[in-house]
């Protein structure tokens, strides 16, 4: 379906009508969006399946991400008694 907007020509006697088309550009940017999507894809399955080994690829330190998953003893203790209450 292509994308046509009517413009009125200066002598008022007909419509001129602006044609929109996908040149080249849009084909680049296009496939450019389509690799980053599956790029992205690809390295959150890595990091799903490899964490240790994603964390040395890219130079993060794994000890901080795992801080984040572990409760220390009072914090489990507050949402136990949470919970129970």
């Amino acid at each position: 379906m292509e994308l046509q907007i009517p413009f009125q020509s200066y002598d008022e006697k007909s419509d001129v009508f602006l044609r929109l088309q996908c040149g080249f550009s849009f084909y680049l940017v296009l496939a450019n969006g389509t690799f980053c999507i599956l790029l992205s894809l690809v390295i959150f399955l890595l990091d799903l399946c490899f964490p240790d080994e994603m964390c040395q690829f890219f130079g993060i330190d794994p000890l901080t991400i795992y801080e984040e998953c572990l409760l220390s003893k009072y914090e489990y203790q507050y949402l136990r008694a949470l919970v129970l209450f």
